[in-house]
Protein backbone atom coordinates (compact mmCIF):
# COMPACT_ATOMS: atom_id res chain seq x y z
CA UNK A 1 0.00 0.00 0.00
CA UNK A 2 2.90 2.34 0.76
CA UNK A 3 4.09 2.22 -2.85
CA UNK A 4 0.63 3.11 -4.14
CA UNK A 5 0.37 6.04 -1.75
CA UNK A 6 3.71 7.46 -2.85
CA UNK A 7 2.67 6.96 -6.47
CA UNK A 8 -0.58 8.89 -5.99
CA UNK A 9 1.09 11.66 -3.98
CA UNK A 10 3.88 12.03 -6.55
CA UNK A 11 2.09 11.49 -9.86
CA UNK A 12 -1.55 12.04 -8.94
CA UNK A 13 -1.96 14.89 -11.39
CA UNK A 14 -1.18 12.48 -14.21
CA UNK A 15 -3.45 9.75 -12.89
CA UNK A 16 -6.74 11.62 -12.92
CA UNK A 17 -8.58 8.85 -14.75
CA UNK A 18 -7.38 6.22 -12.28
CA UNK A 19 -8.14 8.17 -9.08
CA UNK A 20 -11.88 7.27 -8.94
CA UNK A 21 -10.89 3.60 -8.82
CA UNK A 22 -7.73 3.95 -6.67
CA UNK A 23 -8.91 6.24 -3.89
CA UNK A 24 -12.00 4.19 -2.86
CA UNK A 25 -9.66 1.26 -2.20
CA UNK A 26 -7.77 3.39 0.30
CA UNK A 27 -11.06 4.52 1.85
CA UNK A 28 -12.03 0.87 2.30
CA UNK A 29 -8.87 0.38 4.36
CA UNK A 30 -10.27 2.80 6.95
CA UNK A 31 -13.07 0.32 7.65
CA UNK A 32 -10.59 -2.35 8.71
CA UNK A 33 -9.38 -1.94 12.29
CA UNK A 34 -5.97 -3.38 11.40
CA UNK A 35 -5.28 -1.06 8.46
CA UNK A 36 -7.23 1.97 9.73
CA UNK A 37 -4.35 3.91 11.26
CA UNK A 38 -2.12 3.34 8.24
CA UNK A 39 -4.91 4.48 5.91
CA UNK A 40 -5.42 7.70 7.89
CA UNK A 41 -1.70 8.47 7.70
CA UNK A 42 -1.76 7.60 4.00
CA UNK A 43 -4.43 10.18 3.34
CA UNK A 44 -2.28 12.74 5.15
CA UNK A 45 0.56 12.05 2.71
CA UNK A 46 -1.77 12.45 -0.27
CA UNK A 47 -3.47 15.57 1.12
CA UNK A 48 -0.11 17.23 1.80
CA UNK A 49 1.11 16.57 -1.74
CA UNK A 50 1.95 19.82 -3.56
CA UNK A 51 0.00 18.46 -6.54
CA UNK A 52 -3.34 19.05 -4.79
CA UNK A 53 -4.75 15.68 -5.78
CA UNK A 54 -8.42 15.68 -6.77
CA UNK A 55 -10.22 13.97 -3.86
CA UNK A 56 -13.74 14.98 -4.85
CA UNK A 57 -14.81 11.38 -5.45
CA UNK A 58 -14.10 10.38 -1.81
CA UNK A 59 -13.80 13.64 0.14
CA UNK A 60 -17.23 13.57 1.83
CA UNK A 61 -16.80 9.93 2.82
CA UNK A 62 -13.29 10.55 4.16
CA UNK A 63 -14.41 13.53 6.24
CA UNK A 64 -17.28 11.50 7.69
CA UNK A 65 -15.01 8.56 8.55
CA UNK A 66 -12.31 10.71 10.11
CA UNK A 67 -14.81 12.63 12.21
CA UNK A 68 -16.12 9.35 13.59
CA UNK A 69 -12.57 8.26 14.47
CA UNK A 70 -12.29 11.14 16.95
CA UNK A 71 -14.59 9.08 19.22
CA UNK A 72 -12.38 6.00 19.10
CA UNK A 73 -10.42 4.88 22.15
CA UNK A 74 -7.24 4.40 20.11
CA UNK A 75 -5.13 7.45 21.02
CA UNK A 76 -2.72 7.07 18.11
CA UNK A 77 -5.67 6.94 15.71
CA UNK A 78 -7.22 10.09 17.17
CA UNK A 79 -3.90 11.90 16.98
CA UNK A 80 -3.32 10.91 13.36
CA UNK A 81 -6.93 11.79 12.53
CA UNK A 82 -6.58 15.31 13.92
CA UNK A 83 -3.48 15.88 11.82
CA UNK A 84 -5.10 14.59 8.65
CA UNK A 85 -8.27 16.63 9.22
CA UNK A 86 -6.17 19.74 9.75
CA UNK A 87 -4.42 19.16 6.42
CA UNK A 88 -7.76 18.52 4.69
CA UNK A 89 -9.19 21.80 5.97
CA UNK A 90 -6.11 23.72 4.85
CA UNK A 91 -6.05 22.21 1.35
CA UNK A 92 -9.68 21.36 0.61
CA UNK A 93 -11.56 23.60 3.06
CA UNK A 94 -13.69 25.18 0.37
CA UNK A 95 -15.06 21.78 -0.62
CA UNK A 96 -16.17 20.81 2.90
CA UNK A 97 -19.78 21.64 3.77
CA UNK A 98 -20.80 23.70 6.80
CA UNK A 99 -22.70 20.74 8.30
CA UNK A 100 -19.51 18.68 8.23
CA UNK A 101 -17.66 21.49 9.99
CA UNK A 102 -20.33 21.63 12.68
CA UNK A 103 -19.97 17.89 13.29
CA UNK A 104 -16.18 18.12 13.45
CA UNK A 105 -16.34 21.00 15.94
CA UNK A 106 -18.78 19.09 18.14
CA UNK A 107 -16.39 16.13 18.24
CA UNK A 108 -13.40 18.40 18.94
CA UNK A 109 -15.10 19.79 22.04
CA UNK A 110 -15.02 16.34 23.67
CA UNK A 111 -11.22 16.25 23.38
CA UNK A 112 -10.60 19.58 25.11
CA UNK A 113 -9.77 18.76 28.73
CA UNK A 114 -6.76 18.35 31.00
CA UNK A 115 -7.09 14.54 30.85
CA UNK A 116 -4.88 14.60 27.74
CA UNK A 117 -3.30 18.00 27.19
CA UNK A 118 -1.53 16.99 23.99
CA UNK A 119 -4.80 15.87 22.43
CA UNK A 120 -6.48 19.05 23.68
CA UNK A 121 -3.77 21.13 21.99
CA UNK A 122 -4.25 19.30 18.69
CA UNK A 123 -8.04 19.71 18.90
CA UNK A 124 -7.73 23.43 19.61
CA UNK A 125 -5.26 23.76 16.75
CA UNK A 126 -7.70 22.17 14.30
CA UNK A 127 -10.47 24.43 15.60
CA UNK A 128 -8.27 27.47 14.91
CA UNK A 129 -7.57 26.22 11.39
CA UNK A 130 -11.29 25.86 10.75
CA UNK A 131 -12.03 29.35 12.09
CA UNK A 132 -9.32 30.98 9.99
CA UNK A 133 -10.27 29.19 6.77
CA UNK A 134 -14.04 29.20 7.28
CA UNK A 135 -14.57 32.52 9.09
CA UNK A 136 -17.33 33.51 6.65
CA UNK A 137 -19.56 30.57 7.58
CA UNK A 138 -21.88 31.68 10.38
CA UNK A 139 -22.62 28.13 11.53
CA UNK A 140 -18.94 27.52 12.20
CA UNK A 141 -18.83 30.52 14.53
CA UNK A 142 -21.97 29.44 16.37
CA UNK A 143 -20.75 25.86 16.74
CA UNK A 144 -17.40 27.06 18.08
CA UNK A 145 -19.05 29.38 20.61
CA UNK A 146 -21.54 26.79 21.82
CA UNK A 147 -19.37 23.67 21.73
CA UNK A 148 -15.70 24.60 22.11
CA UNK A 149 -15.65 27.87 24.07
CA UNK A 150 -17.31 26.38 27.21
CA UNK A 151 -14.73 23.57 27.25
CA UNK A 152 -11.90 26.05 26.73
CA UNK A 153 -13.10 28.08 29.73
CA UNK A 154 -13.09 24.92 31.84
CA UNK A 155 -9.63 23.90 30.65
CA UNK A 156 -8.15 27.31 31.40
CA UNK A 157 -8.96 26.84 35.11
CA UNK A 158 -6.79 23.72 35.29
CA UNK A 159 -3.57 23.90 37.29
CA UNK A 160 -2.14 21.31 34.87
CA UNK A 161 -2.37 23.60 31.83
CA UNK A 162 1.04 24.41 30.36
CA UNK A 163 3.30 24.54 27.32
CA UNK A 164 1.71 23.42 24.04
CA UNK A 165 -1.83 23.26 25.42
CA UNK A 166 -1.61 26.77 26.90
CA UNK A 167 -0.20 28.15 23.65
CA UNK A 168 -3.02 26.46 21.69
CA UNK A 169 -5.57 27.97 24.07
CA UNK A 170 -4.10 31.45 23.60
CA UNK A 171 -4.24 31.02 19.83
CA UNK A 172 -7.84 29.82 20.11
CA UNK A 173 -9.00 33.01 21.84
CA UNK A 174 -7.07 35.17 19.37
CA UNK A 175 -8.52 33.28 16.39
CA UNK A 176 -12.03 33.44 17.80
CA UNK A 177 -12.01 37.22 18.15
CA UNK A 178 -10.20 37.77 14.83
CA UNK A 179 -12.71 35.64 12.94
CA UNK A 180 -15.47 38.02 14.10
CA UNK A 181 -17.41 35.05 15.43
CA UNK A 182 -17.44 36.38 19.00
CA UNK A 183 -16.97 39.94 20.20
CA UNK A 184 -13.94 41.05 22.19
CA UNK A 185 -16.17 42.22 25.03
CA UNK A 186 -17.91 38.85 25.30
CA UNK A 187 -14.65 36.92 25.39
CA UNK A 188 -13.01 39.31 27.84
CA UNK A 189 -15.99 39.08 30.19
CA UNK A 190 -15.89 35.29 29.99
CA UNK A 191 -12.19 35.18 30.85
CA UNK A 192 -12.42 37.68 33.71
CA UNK A 193 -15.43 35.83 35.12
CA UNK A 194 -13.45 32.60 34.93
CA UNK A 195 -10.71 34.21 37.04
CA UNK A 196 -13.11 34.79 39.91
CA UNK A 197 -13.27 32.21 42.70
CA UNK A 198 -16.16 29.78 42.46
CA UNK A 199 -18.26 28.16 45.17
CA UNK A 200 -16.01 25.11 44.96
CA UNK A 201 -12.97 27.18 45.90
CA UNK A 202 -10.37 29.55 44.49
CA UNK A 203 -8.04 29.09 41.57
CA UNK A 204 -4.39 28.17 41.72
CA UNK A 205 -1.91 30.90 40.88
CA UNK A 206 -0.97 28.90 37.79
CA UNK A 207 -4.59 28.96 36.58
CA UNK A 208 -4.92 32.72 37.12
CA UNK A 209 -1.64 33.23 35.25
CA UNK A 210 -3.00 31.17 32.34
CA UNK A 211 -6.16 33.27 32.26
CA UNK A 212 -4.15 36.49 32.31
CA UNK A 213 -1.96 35.31 29.44
CA UNK A 214 -5.06 34.52 27.38
CA UNK A 215 -6.50 37.95 28.21
CA UNK A 216 -3.25 39.54 27.05
CA UNK A 217 -3.24 37.61 23.77
CA UNK A 218 -6.91 38.47 23.28
CA UNK A 219 -6.17 42.17 23.79
CA UNK A 220 -3.17 42.15 21.48
CA UNK A 221 -5.17 40.37 18.79
CA UNK A 222 -7.85 43.06 19.06
CA UNK A 223 -5.63 46.14 18.77
CA UNK A 224 -4.16 48.91 20.92
CA UNK A 225 -7.52 50.44 21.79
CA UNK A 226 -8.78 47.21 23.33
CA UNK A 227 -5.53 46.82 25.27
CA UNK A 228 -5.83 50.31 26.70
CA UNK A 229 -9.50 49.96 27.62
CA UNK A 230 -8.86 46.60 29.34
CA UNK A 231 -5.99 47.97 31.38
CA UNK A 232 -8.14 50.94 32.37
CA UNK A 233 -10.99 48.67 33.40
CA UNK A 234 -8.74 46.50 35.59
CA UNK A 235 -7.15 49.56 37.21
CA UNK A 236 -10.61 50.92 37.94
CA UNK A 237 -11.53 47.75 39.83
CA UNK A 238 -8.27 47.84 41.77
CA UNK A 239 -8.80 51.52 42.72
CA UNK A 240 -12.33 50.88 43.97
CA UNK A 241 -12.43 51.96 47.63
CA UNK A 242 -15.14 49.47 48.61
CA UNK A 243 -14.05 47.32 51.53
CA UNK A 244 -16.60 44.48 51.43
CA UNK A 245 -15.17 40.99 51.61
CA UNK A 246 -16.57 39.95 48.23
CA UNK A 247 -15.02 42.95 46.49
CA UNK A 248 -11.71 42.52 48.33
CA UNK A 249 -11.56 38.93 47.21
CA UNK A 250 -12.41 40.04 43.70
CA UNK A 251 -9.64 42.62 43.87
CA UNK A 252 -7.05 40.02 44.84
CA UNK A 253 -7.80 38.02 41.71
CA UNK A 254 -8.05 41.08 39.47
CA UNK A 255 -4.70 42.27 40.86
CA UNK A 256 -3.01 39.06 39.79
CA UNK A 257 -4.69 39.19 36.40
CA UNK A 258 -3.62 42.82 35.97
CA UNK A 259 0.05 42.11 36.83
CA UNK A 260 0.19 39.03 34.63
CA UNK A 261 -1.50 40.93 31.81
CA UNK A 262 1.01 43.79 31.98
CA UNK A 263 3.95 41.37 32.00
CA UNK A 264 2.54 39.41 29.07
CA UNK A 265 1.91 42.57 27.03
CA UNK A 266 5.43 43.83 27.80
CA UNK A 267 6.89 40.46 26.77
CA UNK A 268 4.95 40.31 23.51
CA UNK A 269 5.72 43.92 22.67
CA UNK A 270 9.45 43.28 23.19
CA UNK A 271 9.54 40.44 20.65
Amino acid sequence: MVGNIVLIATFGDGLRRELPSCLPILVDRTDNEITRLTAVKAFAVIVNSPLRIDLSCVLDHVISELTAFLRKANRALRQATLGTLNSLVVTYGGQIGSSSYETIIAELSTLISDIDLHMAALALGLCCTIMVDRRSIKNVGLATRHEVLPQALILIRSALLQAQALHALQKFFASLVQSANTSFETLLDSLISTAKPSQSGGLSKKAVSSIAQCVAVLCLASGDQKCASTIGMLKGILNDESSTNSVSLKKSFVGIVYLELMMEISFVMSQ
